[in-house]
């Protein structure tokens, strides 16, 4: 693995699905480097092969070519007649420290919005084929009705259960809601209160880029299901909710 100045070689060998040893297989060649044009923060791939030790054996090149740079920082203001005037910042760094860390820190700030959320994604956490996201946020948001307080975080575990493509998806939510300022008409409607719950879910992931804006083509697909509160997560909310989403991306030009 050569040309790689910020991506560290033992992130960049994992998405190979060929190793050293293995008899040639042009079909593994061709997953692995797709494994590795998903990550935004690789530009190109090229793999190619000179003579080995031994007439029977190879030596494979992989080339990499990094972006320039894998952070980025997003500021914004904003006019309109239901916030009157609000400011966003964003800053996003997706190959921390070269491990393919993922940071993302998002604040949004109004005269009846203040938004926090801020989350973390490690793709193999502790070295492992696990991979570990955590979010915490704080939210107000007034309505003309009444103001809810989120506060709250997630820790979800994902692991691969067919290549790169097929995962499962194991997560625990806390949110807590306070609701203020409410009409009188609402009182009986609007409830708040701590919510525990548990998520699982599959997922089928074949996009030949992460991050939506990335993404040209391929489809995301998941079915989960969430379970709150009960005589085990207890809170003051119980629910259970079961979810399907399929999105389809097609490119519209060349």
């Amino acid at each position: 693995i050569i040309k790689n100045l910020e991506t560290r070689d033992k992130f960049l060998r994992r998405q190979m699905t060929i190793i050293e040893g293995d008899l040639y297989n042009a079909s593994k060649l061709r997953e692995s480097q797709f494994n590795l044009k998903r990550y935004p923060f690789i530009k190109e791939v090229k793999i190619t092969s000179k003579e080995g030790g031994a007439y029977n054996k190879m030596i494979l090149n992989v080339e990499i070519e990094e972006q320039e740079r894998s952070g980025t920082i997003s500021v914004g203001l904003a006019l309109s007649t239901v916030e009157n005037f609000s400011f966003m910042a964003q800053v996003q760094q997706t190959n921390l420290f070269g491990y393919g860390w993922t940071i993302n820190f998002r604040a949004l700030l109004g005269s009846r919005s203040k938004i926090f959320n801020i989350n973390f994604i490690d793709p193999y956490f502790l070295d492992t084929d696990f991979s570990l996201s955590l979010q915490a946020f704080n939210e107000e948001v007034e309505y003309r009705d009444f103001t809810p307080t989120r506060r709250g975080g997630r820790v979800y575990l994902g692991y691969p259960i067919y290549k790169n493509l097929y995962r499962l998806n194991f997560g625990y939510n806390f949110e807590s809601v306070v609701i203020s300022n409410v009409a009188q008409a609402q009182k009986s409607l609007i409830k708040g209160g701590l919510t525990n719950s548990v998520t699982t879910g599959i997922y089928r992931d074949t996009r030949d880029r992460f991050g939506y804006f990335e993404t040209r083509e391929g489809s995301l697909t998941y079915l989960s299901g969430e379970f709150a509160g009960g005589p085990i997560l207890r809170g003051d909310n119980s629910f259970g909710k079961l979810t399907f989403e399929h999105r389809k991306f097609v490119p519209v030009f060349n």
